[in-house]
């Protein structure tokens, strides 16, 4: 095991050369590699943002942040975590970071085009479980990538094209979900609106 750890010590220490990374301190263990104060990752050819692990989080938390403003992504389309797990996200909104700002028309009509799917995630994009020794853990990932509840981003591009994300070097679609809200807010008070029209009508024919 020492010597497992070593190995892992001396691969993670020539990446830390490669990327040019720089930190007060780094632990490893085991299982986990710990890097401690600040940290900078910076790529070498010196083209793209730095990225930062650093304490400007929340009350002068933690946070890994980019060096410059809405400039780095987690994950590729091609290469995408399996889950993120957060008690929060937060998708900035604030009215000052925004212009040419206006309403949203014909929501309902807009929220009813789309076209909600269940479906199977193929394997090749799957989890891969072959290696896999334990029997139920193995089940249990099958199963997730069964019977998903979604839509289809070329469906919805055709609909609301402001919510799919398109990939030009991947040639992959996806979808942000959370920017159907707000037409699902606006949809549901059009809504509002006709059952208030009708129930003011049923209200004159009973007079």
């Amino acid at each position: 095991m020492k010597n497992l750890i070593k190995l892992v010590f001396i691969v993670f220490s020539f990446s830390l050369v490669l990327t040019n990374i720089s930190a007060q301190e780094v632990e490893v263990t085991s299982n986990e590699v710990l890097i401690s104060g600040f940290t900078r990752l910076d790529p070498t050819d010196g083209q793209y943002t730095e990225i930062y692990v650093d304490n400007t989080g929340y009350y002068g938390g933690s946070a890994i942040r980019p060096e410059e403003n809405n400039a780095s992504n987690i994950g590729t389309s091609s290469k995408a975590f399996r889950y993120v797990y957060s008690y929060n996200l937060v998708q900035l909104s604030d009215e000052r970071q925004k212009e040419n700002i206006s309403k949203l028309d014909s929501s309902l009509a807009l929220i009813l085009a789309l076209k909600g799917v269940k479906y199977d995630l193929k394997k090749e994009y799957s989890y891969d479980t072959s290696d896999l020794q334990d029997e139920k853990a193995k089940e249990k990932l099958n199963k997730e990538q069964k019977d998903v509840a979604g839509l289809i981003a070329q469906d919805v591009e055709k609909v609301i094209p402001n919510v799919v994300v398109y990939d030009d070097e991947t040639d992959i679609y996806g979808i942000d979900y959370t920017r159907i809200i707000p037409y699902l807010i606006e949809a549901i008070k059009e809504q509002q609106k006709t059952i208030e029209s009708m129930e003011k009508e049923i209200d004159k024919l009973k007079k």
